[in-house]
């Protein structure tokens, strides 16, 4: 009889233990995948840089945290229109979501920005000088990109 016991117990502590590590090896296989393509989905969705095109022409270049070119203004109206294409870190444009509106800060002392289109506008100088503003994306409750300060002389 004690043999049986032990038979018993021996085979609930085997089966216990693959339920166990059956359940373990699916967790290693399926929680890696989904983790990597919501990793893959958040890079390519991520905004990680920016062109500044002047009448289709690229003048400024934001690369993550650095900027490059500087947008010229003229004093009161300024018939130059600006369009922002938005990149992800592997370089590839950004579909602009319908949910999503252009934004910007900028020193109204020296310049103001009018929408044209939705990712286009004009800059109109008000004094002559430099400063910086910053473009934005966002969406209902937030700001999902801040860019860094692009430089704007107005003349």
């Amino acid at each position: 009889m004690k043999p049986l016991k032990n038979l018993v117990s021996v085979s609930a502590c085997a089966i216990a233990a693959l339920v166990i590590l059956a359940g373990c090896g699916v967790e290693e296989i399926v929680a890696p995948d989904e983790e990597t393509n919501e990793q893959t989905n958040d890079l390519e969705n991520t905004i990680a840089g920016l062109e500044l095109l002047q009448n289709g022409k690229l003048i400024v270049l934001v690369n993550e945290e650095t900027t490059y070119g500087t947008v010229n203004a003229q004093m009161a109206q300024n018939q130059d229109v600006y369009e922002v294409e938005f990149y992800n870190a592997n370089g590839e444009s950004i579909g602009n979501a319908s949910h999503n509106a252009l934004a910007w800060r900028i020193d109204e002392e020296y310049a103001t920005l009018e929408q044209h289109e939705k990712w286009a506008f004009c800059i109109y100088g008000k004094k002559p000088g430099n400063t910086t503003f910053k473009l934005l994306v966002e969406n209902e409750s937030s700001a999902d990109y801040s860019s860094p300060s692009i430089p704007l002389s107005v003349r």
